[in-house]
């Protein structure tokens, strides 16, 4: 095989065999073993900087680690044995899924951690259940039924089966499974998701990168604009504006709004039924909002994504989102911080890199109120929706201007 993409899908799925409550069971587990698998690799880090130091330091943790069984196992078989002991009752699977992925996330945070920039993360009830997979499962882990597929992810001792729900199938999850099931895809450690009755079955695989030829030097930049969420610029003088500010705005602010009307009521109520009602009301209002905003993304992300490789562009930029707090207008910053911007930006990198396209972030300080034309900066260029050069005179959309100097700053930098 090449080169591969990494995916994770959300998949319905029912339970055929076992019980709900086993389930829930391991899912605390695993908050548990998470918490206290987090706290012990910092400390791990710790003894390490200390035996550094000192020759004290040295004699100490040489003792500690030989009784501890550090000195003759990998940090990551040590964990699965520290937790193996205190949690024994737990499939062999789990901890071990478990444990891969928290050192991927320890890894991912260490340098920001010891930088104080970050704090510990922190895991909380309803996280999923990862298992992970053996190399001589991964073609057999689905089998086919009436219905759809069924799998047992957590060993036959335990009897917990699940069988696929596809439904409508908008997302093409059918023919993934299909593909993972006849070995065109490779399978990779997964989990199991509980939101409330429900489960869901968050499958990673590889599957081949898609087949895309760029145009050497060309070029697509997007700026998050006030008016319309991203204006997108080719080097190869094609632009687009894709989404609106209404469709996004107007319906997230009516949720905060709500969501603002339901904690005053909330105060306003010291207990009993009504308040465990409201709070439930909150809840859903929250993960309705947050649905909504990362549906959107999404949307926003493909359409992106879509006007990079009809250009066929090797390289994306995207305006920097610490430039957002020096926007030139109050409402401007207002619209701007009721948008998930961030969210965006990492669905845009990973959908750019199944196609090898490279993604990075610009400098954007002003680049609205820069004139395209002659290069005049003047916050008096900002007319409304427009940028209209006081010096010139040249007229052009307030976003497709500050998209075409991205591009232009961009293309200045390669000659000098």
């Amino acid at each position: 095989m090449g080169k591969m993409n990494v995916s994770t899908r959300k998949i319905e799925v029912i339970l055929t065999s076992g019980e709900l409550e086993t389930l829930d069971k391991w899912s605390y587990a695993c908050r548990r073993m998470s918490n206290i698998a987090i706290s012990r690799m910092f400390a791990l880090e710790k003894v390490d900087e200390w035996q550094s130091l000192t020759d004290k330091g040295k004699k100490t943790v040489k003792k500690l680690s030989k009784e501890a069984g550090t000195m003759t196992s990998t940090r990551m078989n040590f964990m699965y044995r520290e937790l193996s002991v205190e949690f024994s009752d737990i499939p062999s699977c789990i901890r071990a899924g478990l444990t891969r992925t928290l050192n991927q996330t320890y890894q991912q945070k260490k340098s920001e951690i010891h930088k104080g920039l970050s704090a510990l993360p922190t895991f909380r009830n309803g996280m999923p259940i990862p298992f992970n997979i053996s190399s001589k499962y991964k073609t057999s882990f689905f089998q086919k039924s009436e219905n759809g597929y069924t799998f047992n992810p957590f060993g036959k001792k335990f009897g917990i089966e699940f069988e696929t729900r596809f439904g409508k199938d908008r997302s093409n999850n059918r023919a993934i499974v299909q593909n993972i099931y006849e070995g065109k895809y490779e399978l990779c450690d997964s989990s199991i998701q509980l939101s409330g009755k429900k489960v869901f079955l968050l499958l990673t695989f590889k599957s081949p990168k898609e087949r895309f030829k760029p145009k050497k030097g060309v070029v697509v930049t997007m700026n998050l604009g006030m008016n319309v969420p991203a204006y997108m610029v080719s080097s190869t003088g094609d632009h687009m504006a894709i989404g609106n500010k209404n469709t996004l705005l107007k319906q997230r602010l009516a949720m905060q709004s709500a969501r603002k009307r339901l904690q005053k009521e909330l105060a306003d109520t010291k207990g009993g039924r009504g308040r465990k009602k409201k709070l439930q009301a909150l809840n859903r209002l929250r993960k309705s909002e947050r649905n909504f905003v990362k549906t959107k993304n999404h949307q926003l992300s493909y359409k992106i994504i879509k006007f990079a490789l009809e250009n066929k562009a090797e390289k994306i930029l995207i305006e920097d989102l610490q430039g957002i707090a020096r926007d030139e207008n109050e409402i401007s910053k207002y619209v701007l911080r009721n948008w998930s911007y961030f969210e965006l930006q990492q669905f845009i990198t990973y959908k750019a890199a199944k196609f090898g396209i490279v993604v990075e972030v610009a400098e954007t300080h002003y680049i609205s109120q820069k004139c395209t034309n002659c290069g005049h900066t003047d916050k008096e260029n900002l007319q409304d929706d427009q940028m209209q050069c006081v010096v010139c005179g040249h007229k052009l959309q307030k976003d497709h201007n500050a998209a075409l100097n991205v591009l232009k700053e961009y293309q200045s930098s390669l000659k000098v």
